[in-house]
């Protein structure tokens, strides 16, 4: 992209939409120089204790976070953490507003949609915890 610039608005835009392009396509990390960062991760100490581990892996299991709503009779955990979302901001990378999700969060269909979408890395077996 280099030292490209504009005044045209349709052109900006264009040109922040090449930008994220570029920086989101290059995030797939070399995995031997993933493996190394994670095990020096581990030796050093520094990682999770196994009770911040289990507190983690519960905190992200969003079929558990179900439950423990529908148990406790509380306002579902997504549609509670999109009340929260600012809105009148500008969109982010997937380009929908704030407002999409904040209009529609009473929408079991987009709720439902959206936990799916969520799930799919923790029911593939990823995980974000070291």
């Amino acid at each position: 992209m280099g030292d490209v610039k504009s005044d045209c608005h349709k052109v900006k835009k264009e040109l922040i939409a090449e930008s994220f392009k570029e920086t989101f396509s290059k995030r797939n990390p070399d995995p031997e120089n993933l493996a190394k960062v994670i095990e020096a991760i581990k030796l050093s100490d520094r990682g999770l204790s196994d009770d911040q581990r289990n507190e983690l892996d519960d905190a992200m299991d969003l079929d558990l976070q179900d439950t423990l709503v529908e148990a406790a009779d509380q306002q579902d955990w997504l549609e509670k953490l999109i009340c929260n979302v600012k809105i009148y901001k500008s969109p982010g990378p997937d380009g929908i507003p704030n407002e999409f999700y904040y209009l529609l969060r009473k929408n079991e269909h987009l709720i439902s949609l959206l936990k799916n979408a969520l799930n799919i890395p923790r029911r593939l077996g990823y995980s974000l915890i070291l």
